[in-house]
């Protein structure tokens, strides 16, 4: 009897997959049979599994880059600097940087967060996707209805589509 398996793909990674293939549950199921071997670190990529948390906005260092305080569990916290996935804002020494800033600040003040990660960049900041309300406060909730840190960047046109 099969199993079945749900994972979440990065955007950036679902667009590259679909200019391989019209399959890509077909396609990532091929990968994991038969490819794993040829292709160890795509398969790694599509497979990881990411982490979500409850979050505290703190401040922002730009645009895409955000300073965090994550709940982790048992009463932990965590302050961490969060890199927007799959975006990129202009620099901050800009007049479109410091607006990207000043919308990161407005739109993330005084809202629930969840934030979802894989892993550290080459600078050490974790590459994150931001979901926020103002309102909903439970976790399915602002995965369901908030929105999206990167997207409203782009749909703002403060920032451009970014493959870290």
């Amino acid at each position: 009897m099969d199993k079945v398996f749900r994972f979440r793909l990065p955007e950036s990674l679902l667009d590259t997959l679909q200019k391989r293939t019209d399959n890509v549950s077909g396609y990532v199921r091929q990968l994991i049979e038969t490819d794993l071997h040829e292709n160890p670190d795509e398969v790694r990529h599509i497979l990881k599994t990411p982490y979500f948390y409850f979050a505290r906005f703190i401040d922002a260092i730009d645009g895409d880059t955000v300073r965090l305080q994550l709940d982790v569990g048992f009463e932990i916290t965590l302050n961490i600097t969060a890199r927007l996935a799959g975006v990129n804002a202009a620099e901050i020494d800009t007049a479109k940087g410091k607006k990207a800033k000043r919308f990161t600040e407005q739109q993330l003040r005084n809202c629930h967060m969840v934030v979802e990660t894989r892993k550290r960049e080459k600078y050490s900041r974790y590459l994150a996707k931001v979901y926020y309300h103002k309102t909903y406060d439970q976790f399915n909730q602002i995965l369901q209805y908030g929105k999206v840190l990167g997207q409203e960047l782009l749909d703002a046109g403060l920032a451009v589509r970014y493959d870290l």
